[in-house]
């Protein structure tokens, strides 16, 4: 899920005639991503700086006229989720909050078992059954682990909250049985309509039939930096977006086949990613040409280059980062916790740079020390504009036919008390050798000086940069620990430094 909605961080740099001539009302929609899928979200607060409204029940707003280029900002009625949109000249925004919706309706259970005709010998057979509020499978065949081995399938357990029946689907795929065949061998699939009450235990048999393969397409893979290439992966989905089966990985040097499911209305979909320390970048495209070539491209991380790490947090700090051509960033600062006190916040802008609002005048207070906040941005594509992104095929879309992010390394901002000068000049980490089994980490004391500035003044030590220094924090905090138990139980956890450059040995060779 993501956010949306914009502050008034400045008007259009036109004309005033210009801006004049081309402003108009706005009616936006507020929808919060659950499930997967767009779901309206009501009594949020919408503002451009001046006007004010409270979605409906639809989360619709309105604002009677707005200049050709709008910020918008979006608050939840707890005043701890703030999402802000720069740079909309739409007059029909979806904006995406970042709020759990809670779940509606009574829960219910049930179950599906039963046997699949046709299909054998069984080699990997997935059955899944899928609808818009649950979805649940299970693999079948000597390739499936410990589960069932065919012809029979099940149990599959389905939960969910809402109506009862529970109308939906039971799939089944099977990929071709012999990948050395010249056209992949023969995919067998199989689908049928059920409902689903509450408590049912439901036997259901399902028919196959088998299916041609198609030569699916070449695959290759573009990535920055020397990290080696994932593979590229594959899969089937509703035209609602809903995941269902995993269909083949890519190699650059074996041809791939898989059957062509559009007369049943799923679609075929590849997908790259990586996660690790140094990169975290997805690219996924729906619907490829069959028997094509596609580059599938995971892109740099939109990298902070201000502030650094560990820099105290503070209304109107800059945080800035590198260029990702092509998409749209979600600025995100946000703590461990959402609550009024610790509010979580997200800005998206086409710039590379926005600094940390001032939001008391919507009674969002600044977060209350001490904690401990993460700032992270997402560059996200293909969207030309934040219109884009506000857009039915921008972040509320369910089923985009393509879609790529690339996500920067943890950026920890600290919320620190007021403290003495002195402490904040303290500059003093690392360890300090004082004799052979004498050790000390200046960090962790001169962190809870600075997390802790009643504690500081009361054993008079503002910074320890010394063993003598050492040695007096060590006895006074002990002392002070005695009289007041745990005053520093929730000291923030000190946040990572930036990942080392990447070994030699991992490199891409």
């Amino acid at each position: 899920m993501r956010a949306a909605a914009a502050l008034w961080l400045g008007l259009w740099a036109g004309g005033a005639g210009t801006a004049a001539a081309a402003s108009g009302p706005v009616a936006g929609t507020v929808v919060a991503m659950h499930g997967g899928r767009a779901e309206p979200v009501p009594g949020q607060t919408v503002t451009d700086g001046v006007h004010t409204a409270v979605t409906d029940a639809a989360g619709r707003f309105t604002f009677p006229d707005e200049p050709l280029r709008y910020d918008l900002t979006i608050v939840d009625a707890g005043r701890s989720v703030v999402t802000i949109y720069q740079g909309l000249t739409r007059r029909d925004p979806i904006l995406v909050q970042a709020v759990d919706l809670p779940a509606s309706g009574s829960h219910h259970h049930a179950v599906i078992d039963g046997k699949l005709i046709g299909g054998a010998p069984y080699r990997s057979m997935h059955v899944q059954f899928a609808s818009a509020l649950a979805s649940k499978d299970v693999i079948i065949g000597r390739f499936g682990g410990s589960g069932p081995r065919g012809p029979e399938y099940g149990p599959i357990a389905i939960d969910w909250n809402g109506p009862s029946p529970l109308h939906g689907e039971l799939l089944a795929l099977e990929l071709g049985h012999d990948d050395h065949a010249p056209t992949g061998g023969t995919a067998w699939f199989g689908r049928q309509e059920i409902s689903l009450r509450d408590g049912d235990v439901l036997g259901v048999d399902l028919k196959l039939a088998e299916l041609p393969q198609l030569r699916l397409p070449k695959v290759s893979l573009g990535m920055a930096g020397e990290y080696p290439l994932p593979p590229a992966h594959s899969y089937y989905r509703t035209s609602d977006g809903n995941r269902l089966f995993r269909g083949p990985s890519f190699v650059t040097f074996r041809d791939s086949f898989g059957p062509d499911l559009v007369a049943q209305g799923l679609e075929f979909c590849l997908e790259a990613f990586i996660g690790n320390p140094y990169l975290r970048a997805t690219d996924v495209l729906c619907r490829p040409p069959p028997g094509q070539a596609v580059t599938l491209d995971l892109r740099a991380a939109p990298e902070f280059s201000t502030p650094a790490q560990g820099a105290p947090a503070a209304v109107g700090l800059k945080l800035a980062w590198a260029e990702v051509p092509g998409g749209v960033y979600a600025l995100s600062l946000r703590t461990t916790r959402v609550a009024r006190d610790a509010p979580r916040i997200q800005i998206i802008t086409t710039a590379t740079s926005a600094a940390w609002p001032d939001l008391h005048t919507l009674e969002v207070a600044f977060p209350k020390a001490p904690a401990s906040y993460t700032a992270i941005v997402k560059a996200e594509g293909p969207f030309a504009s934040v219109d884009e992104a506000a857009g039915p095929n921008g972040f509320p879309a369910v089923a985009p036919r393509a879609r790529w992010s690339s996500e920067s390394q943890d950026l920890g901002l600290p919320v620190l008390p007021p403290g003495a000068p002195e402490t904040a000049a303290c500059k003093a980490n690392g360890a300090v050798v004082c004799a052979a089994a004498e050790v000390y980490q200046l960090s962790a004391m001169n962190r809870r000086i600075r997390f802790f500035p009643e504690f500081a003044k009361a054993i008079g030590i503002f910074c320890v940069r010394t063993c003598d220094d050492a040695r007096a924090f060590a006895k006074a905090y002990a002392d002070y620990l005695a009289a007041h138990p745990g005053f520093d139980a929730h000291l923030p956890l000190e946040p990572d430094g930036p990942e080392p450059r990447l070994p030699p040995e991992l490199r891409r060779k």
